[in-house]
């Protein structure tokens, strides 16, 4: 049965052979496409806290340089040779951000079960870390004093401009709503969900029905699938196929095309 299935395929003789590569959506080869099946993606959680829709890239930067010792201070560079007159306004403050950084970050993001990615909880630290270096520079390059009560003020002032323009809502802010209050500010709850009951419904005389799906992973890895019932509610058949990449819209339209294909 499969030999003949695959004899019976139609092949245009007079075209020249493709080569086809089954795990893009144009079956053109895509080395990017490659590179995500092959490589080994190491899990580094604490530094996906850092990159934020709604932290601005310069912020998350610094964060990872600071994650890493990575940080352009004098005595990162007098390590490496260079020597400096150094006039930084904060005694060993590479030493105090780099360990707190991490401090902070694991000890927020592990105080409450809600502190998902973008929670309030692992936001607020980064904020601190960032305009305190901020603070720093103004004082080393621009002679700007150094006011605690200021990088508080700028803090609670970004957080203010974050939740105007609608990045923050109520999960960025649960079981910390009190705070959000004493900020001045007004997170609503989320309506509550409602669940619906959707009952399957078999065709009716001599009409045969089929259902479908199809799903996709970061586009790179897509699948169908599908069942067939008759008129009584019996299942005639089902299929799955691997896709390779291709978006949820074409996942889905592929899994139609199967179905239809099989019956």
């Amino acid at each position: 049965m499969a030999a003949r299935t695959i004899i019976e395929i139609p092949v245009n003789t007079s075209a020249e052979d493709t080569l086809v590569w089954k795990l893009s959506n144009n079956c053109s080869f895509k080395t990017s496409i490659a590179w995500n099946i092959i490589r080994q993606r190491q899990d580094v959680p604490i530094f996906g806290w850092i990159w934020l829709s709604f932290i601005i890239p310069t912020i998350s930067i610094f964060l990872w340089h600071l994650l890493h010792d990575k940080l352009a201070i004098d005595t990162r560079l007098q390590q490496k040779g260079i020597h400096l007159a150094s006039r930084c306004m904060c005694l060993n403050m590479k030493n105090l951000l780099h360990i707190s950084s991490l401090l902070a970050l694991m000890q927020m993001r592990n105080s409450t079960p809600y502190a998902t990615l973008g929670h309030i909880r692992t936001v607020v630290p980064i904020l601190i870390f960032w305009h305190i270096w901020e603070a720093r520079n103004n004082a080393k390059y621009w002679d700007k004093k150094f006011f605690a009560s200021k990088i508080i003020h700028r803090i609670i002032q970004h957080l203010h401009n974050i939740y105007a323009v609608g990045k923050m809502g109520y999960k960025h802010w649960k079981s910390n709503l009190q705070f959000a209050k004493h900020l001045g500010l007004t997170v609503p709850r989320p309506t509550p969900k409602i669940a619906i009951a959707v009952t399957w419904l078999r065709p009716t005389d001599k009409l045969w029905k089929l259902n479908t799906d199809g799903a996709t992973c970061d586009s790179l890895c897509s699948n169908a699938g599908g069942i067939l019932h008759d008129q009584n509610g019996n299942a005639v058949f089902a299929f799955t196929h691997f896709l390779g990449a291709m978006n949820s819209i074409e996942a889905e339209i592929e899994a139609v095309l199967s179905g239809l294909q099989h019956c």
